[in-house]
């Protein structure tokens, strides 16, 4: 799953598999405020500044996730240090979603004053993005988007949300779909846990039958632009044009009108 740099390309219905990779980031200029990254080369993350509890199965160049591994981060000292700010951006691509009991392919918590959930979701109609209350402490469950079903063809999806302030926007393959006003219920504390392949504070690992596969996870405590946002999940990272040499034609010109100026300076 390993990409190839396509410079100053508009790609047109990008899939996922042409996400950036980590080991692209720094010519991309997405280093600052990454927080966390796994190209699933292994197991272990490219990046991590804050601990997850079990680990992501990683084979064949993606992750996996199934009943007998669900990574989750919850309201741990180093993942609040990591996310001190009201805003993040979480991206990731993903390939493959089977879902029983629970629905979610990863949620999103914030231990604000009105404990909050995002969720990356599933029903019939294909992936969806929720905002709902954690433990009934905010009367909050909306679908904020609708990312429609996973490509049949195994090439799937880069799903990136940017959240700054009380905004939360949603991307699919680089493209905005939604942009969505928490009112009342924000984020407070911005990210503080997250917990993959069931709802936030779920039975680990039980009660999560479903599987998925994941791929180019990545994590910003910074909400990223939106070209920023697309040049990751297009794999296009724009160059800077270099100079042209100047044609000898055009040299000669530049010889003659020098000659030219300094004969009538005489």
């Amino acid at each position: 799953m390993k990409k190839t740099i396509i410079a100053l390309m508009a790609l047109a219905g990008v899939a996922a598999a042409d996400t950036l990779t980590y080991d692209q980031y720094k010519e991309a200029g997405l280093l600052t405020g990454l927080q966390a990254a796994w190209d699933f080369d292994s197991a272990t993350a490219d990046v991590l500044t804050f601990t997850v509890n079990n680990s992501f199965s990683a084979a064949n160049g993606v992750g996996s996730v199934g009943s007998s591994d669900t990574p989750w981060a919850n309201k741990s000292d180093d993942i609040a240090t990591a996310f001190n700010t009201d805003e993040f951006t979480f991206s990731f691509d993903l390939l493959s979603y089977n879902s029983n009991t629970w629905k979610n392919a990863v949620s999103l918590y914030s231990g604000g004053n009105n404990d909050q959930m995002l969720a990356v979701t599933s029903d019939n109609s294909g992936i969806l993005i929720y905002d709902y209350g954690f433990g009934g402490k905010a009367n909050v469950s909306t679908s904020v988007a609708s990312l429609g079903a996973l490509p049949a063809d195994g090439s799937g999806m880069n799903i990136t949300l940017t959240f700054k302030g009380k905004t939360l926007t949603t991307y699919l393959n680089g493209k905005s779909v939604s942009t969505y006003t928490l009112t009342g219920n924000a984020l407070e504390k911005g990210l503080t846990g997250f917990q993959f392949n069931c709802g936030f504070g779920g039975v680990r690992p039980a009660n999560t039958p479903g599987t998925q596969t994941l791929d180019n996870l990545a994590i910003w405590n910074k909400a990223l632009t939106a070209d920023q946002v697309s040049m990751i999940a297009s794999g296009v990272i724009p160059q800077t044009p270099a100079v042209p040499e100047p044609a000898t034609a055009t040299l000669s010109l530049l010889a003659l009108a020098g000659l030219a100026a300094r004969r009538r300076r005489r």
